[in-house]
């Protein structure tokens, strides 16, 4: 299997990315990360939109997974298979931030439990953190 990052946003896929978008011959996605290349995707390549999960680890071998920004930061990186990175959010907040990557603590709680202990122990040290967050986080209580 192929994990490709999509990138954050439209216009963010590498050119990597987009070789292997339009080389696949079978893709698996989110509505949202196949709007994202559907330009570069062959007009006879199978797609399927992922309804599950849980059972992408079970996708055959010759498969594509898109992942949207990078999968390797909060994506399906953690899948077996070749990983292509796309732009992550990330990198774009950084650089229209124009912040140093390097003074970035990222965590996610996308799809995660919360645990307020570990970002509070990143802010004392000084660091800013990057936090990743879905719909269900609720950033109020974080805040308190």
């Amino acid at each position: 299997m192929i994990i490709i990052g999509v990138g954050a946003g439209p216009g963010m896929i590498t050119e990597e990315a987009a070789q292997a978008v339009a080389r696949a011959r079978l893709i698996y996605g989110s509505e949202r990360a196949i709007d994202l290349v559907q330009r570069h995707i062959d007009p006879d390549c199978i797609v399927k939109v992922i309804e599950d999960y849980k059972n992408l680890n079970q996708l055959s071998e010759d498969s594509a997974l898109l992942s949207t920004g990078d999968p390797m930061l909060s994506g399906l990186g953690y899948l077996r298979g070749t990983v292509i990175p796309g732009i992550s959010s990330l990198q774009v907040a950084c650089a229209r931030l124009k912040i140093s990557e390097l003074k970035i603590v990222p965590i996610t709680v996308h799809g995660r439990r919360l645990e307020p202990e570990i970002i509070a122990f990143e802010l004392r040290r000084g660091r800013s953190v990057f936090l990743l967050t879905d719909e269900q986080t609720d950033l109020g209580s974080l805040c308190k």
